[in-house]
């Protein structure tokens, strides 16, 4: 059995309140039986203080269940940085439970080992502080810092460098350059200097000499702003990154040189867009000068976005006015949300709830024909014509969600009567549309033909091509990509976008081949949020892109060669050299519970 060490804590307060942390941030907890030199991995998902009891979930892998059976165990996780440990545990199976869940009493006490004097605090993989070594005048070194204390910190860098760090008493003068242009120097020695095989990296472990007490004032500040940086990230609550990790903003070219800009692309025949889209798009300010907002949280803008959603169909139900000035605030929220983070915006739609399924759908359309048209058609991605997308992504489905069971609905309804009932209540809805006068053109276009069909065969009007502009035929292709993305499954979502492409592509009859083109390319290879293998026999859910939509940051969560999950590891694939993408996957192949998929995805 290992050996507890560091703080022990025996207060029963303090313990469930470490518990539900965990239990909240789906924090996932090694499971060491005694005697026995296998692990399993676990969560928690429940804690009842009335009965002092905690619920576990199935521990994985299923077929090591049997180690835990009238034996001690010990549970190690790790907690604000620090090794948790639960010693001389016992866990008892739940009878006749079909999910295989286990449960274990709350302990009277664990033990909280921090391994460092100061508190260490961890730079979260897209956080980039340069770290620079002087001698002198002379620039030693150039790294990124790993993590930070008042004590020290660790430099990480490119290739093995560690022959430079044979003399450990030399004195360097460290500088930190954080993401403001703000910058922090302090006397250093090196104390270690390791070189990682497999990432490719030299990590330099450095303690810092005759700091001064205002050094030591702002390191600290530093360390909590990370701790906090982490979390909020973590929590996806962005409007907390404090001002030293707030990127500088360059200011986009004045109005006139866009003027100048433009003009050149027309006379050079360079405008990507056909003549339907200009004259759709005609009269579109694309000439504001964009300027730096405060932070938004990116979660909140997500959830105003369904909390109007559910207003317009409550309005709707009842025949009353939509809610249109709420719809439009929601939709700027959701603008600044999407200029801050773009990606982080767009993992928060991938999810799916069945009691919710409609809502979900609706909120992720509109930003991702916001995505395609930002990205495809720039010259004419102006906020206006953006935020009337969004608009029109919202309502889309407002008439559906009438119907009976309507926001649970994620297949086209198939008999005449549900067909016909659809029908009236698009009409209904067009027709309370088509009575604002400032309702955008460009929000009724989607509204009114998201639903058509290229060969006649949609709803409400049996449009044809030569009937549907450019955005209606957008609008369609993008909603049947929505739809067909998320398979439904022993009453789970698994999403799986290019099994869509894949259906779509094969019916051009259907949809316009230019716009699935353009969702294709916008997408990638490897999507945002979806499942893909690495070439260390894992899968992955893929969470960042660079500019071409290839990975560059993916989340672990399963093992092929033990056939079995595993505690969520992220990997900056940039700076791991010896693992990479391999092609995408569907994890329906595997015994991947779906709701361990959006935890993934949300922490």
């Amino acid at each position: 059995m290992p050996v507890s060490d560091g703080q022990l804590i025996k207060s029963e307060k303090e313990i469930l309140s470490i518990l539900s942390r965990l239990r909240e941030r789906a924090t996932p907890i090694t499971i060491q039986p005694d005697e026995s030199a296998s692990q399993l991995t676990t969560y928690i998902e429940s804690i009842y203080p009335e009965k002092q009891e905690i619920v576990l979930d199935s521990p994985l892998p299923d077929f090591r269940h049997s180690l835990l059976l009238n034996r001690y165990l010990t549970l190690t996780t790790r907690y604000n940085g620090c090794l948790l440990t639960l010693s001389d545990v016992l866990m008892t199976a739940i009878a006749g439970d079909e999910d295989k869940r286990y449960r274990m009493a709350v302990p009277k006490a664990v033990h909280l080992l921090q391994r460092r004097q100061a508190y260490r605090a961890p730079v979260r993989s897209l956080l980039r502080i340069e770290a620079k070594l002087f001698q002198g005048e002379e620039l030693v070194l150039a790294g990124r810092l790993k993590d930070l204390s008042t004590g020290g910190c660790c430099i990480v860098l490119d290739n093995n460098q560690s022959n430079l760090f044979e003399d450990f008493t030399k004195t360097y003068l460290l500088q930190l350059v954080f993401p403001n242009g703000d910058e922090f120097s302090v006397n250093a020695q090196v104390v270690r200097a390791d070189y990682n095989d497999a990432s490719h990296h030299t990590d330099v472990g450095c303690f810092f000499v005759e700091i001064s007490h205002p050094q030591e004032q702002f390191a600290n500040r530093v360390v909590g702003d990370l701790q906090r940086d982490f979390i909020a990230h973590s929590r996806g609550n962005v409007h907390e990154m404090p001002a030293l990790f707030m990127p500088q903003v360059s200011v986009k070219k004045t109005a006139l040189e866009d003027v100048v800009a433009v003009e050149e692309q027309v006379v050079k025949g360079k405008t990507p867009l056909n003549q339907e889209m200009n004259d759709l798009l005609a009269g579109q300010d694309v000439l504001r000068v964009w300027t730096p907002a405060a932070p938004v949280d990116i979660k909140k803008a997500y959830a105003s976005a369904e909390t109007v959603i559910k207003a317009c169909i409550n309005h709707f139900r009842i025949d009353k006015g939509l809610p249109i000035e709420q719809a439009k605030e929601a939709c700027v929220h959701l603008l600044m949300a999407y200029k801050q983070d773009r990606q982080g915006l767009l993992i928060l739609t991938r999810p799916r709830h069945l009691e919710t399924y409609l809502i979900e759908h609706s909120v992720s359309y509109a930003i991702g024909f916001a995505d395609v048209v930002t990205a495809q058609f720039p010259e004419h991605a102006s906020d206006e014509l953006i935020e009337k997308i969004l608009l029109g992504g919202l309502l889309h489905n407002i008439a559906q969600a009438s119907l009976p069971e309507g926001l649970q609905h994620y297949e086209l309804l198939v008999t005449e009567q549900e067909r016909q009932q659809h029908v009236d209540e698009l009409h209904r809805m067009i027709r309370q549309l088509e009575a604002l006068k400032t309702l955008p053109h460009e929000t009724l276009c989607i509204v009114r033909d998201f639903h058509e069909r290229l060969d006649g065969s949609g709803i409400p009007n049996q449009k044809r091509d030569e009937e549907l502009n450019r955005v209606s035929k957008m609008a369609s292709a993008l909603y049947a990509l929505e739809r067909l993305s998320h398979i439904w499954h022993q009453q789970e979502w698994y999403y799986h976008p290019l099994h869509a492409f894949k259906q779509l592509i094969a019916q051009p009859e259907l949809y316009h081949l230019t716009s699935l083109r353009a969702l294709f390319k916008q997408y990638g290879k490897f999507p945002l949020g979806a499942a893909v293998q690495l070439s260390d026999q894992t899968l992955a859910l893929v969470m960042r892109q660079d500019d071409q939509g290839y990975p560059t940051y993916v989340r672990v969560v399963y093992d092929l060669t033990f056939d079995s999950l595993v505690p969520p590891r992220d990997i900056l694939l940039t700076e791991s050299s010896g693992i990479h993408v391999e092609r995408a996957v569907n994890p329906l192949k595997y015994k991947i519970a779906s709701k361990l998929l959006r935890l993934s995805l949300k922490s």
